[in-house]
């Protein structure tokens, strides 16, 4: 096999690794939201969130050391997928008190439509 082959093997390798341990974090995101939602932060819900998930003890661990870390990843990952559908909206108003006011407005009509949002938002 020749070099350039080889290389692009490995690359091949490391680009499917990469993809497979992104959809892992992002399962056990998924599977942690409604888990965080229901019970808090402060309850043991590790057996829980792996269940949901639909991964071993281990994957947990090499993704996460504690039940509080992967809850800080979902809250910034809650957080940013907040900023990006009320960021462009709320630009739009010059005023600053509107933007406030149109932020809150977005933010309450979002936890209205999504109810696992809302429960999360109150329980973090």
């Amino acid at each position: 096999m020749t070099k350039h082959k080889e290389v692009k093997i490995e690359n091949h390798r490391v680009r499917v690794g990469q993809k497979r341990s992104e959809m892992t974090r992002t399962r056990l995101l998924q599977g942690a939201l409604p888990v965080f939602a229901s019970h808090g932060v402060d309850a043991s819900v590790i057996n829980l969130i792996i269940k949901n998930a639909g991964v071993s003890r281990g994957t947990f661990y090499n993704y996460f050391r504690t039940n509080e870390e992967l809850f800080f990843a979902v809250a910034e990952k809650v957080s940013s997928e907040l900023i990006h559908i009320v960021e462009p909206v709320v630009r739009l108003q010059s005023d600053p008190a509107a933007r406030i006011a149109c932020g809150v407005k977005l933010v309450v009509k979002l936890a209205k439509s999504y109810p696992l949002f809302a429960q999360f938002i109150v329980r973090g």
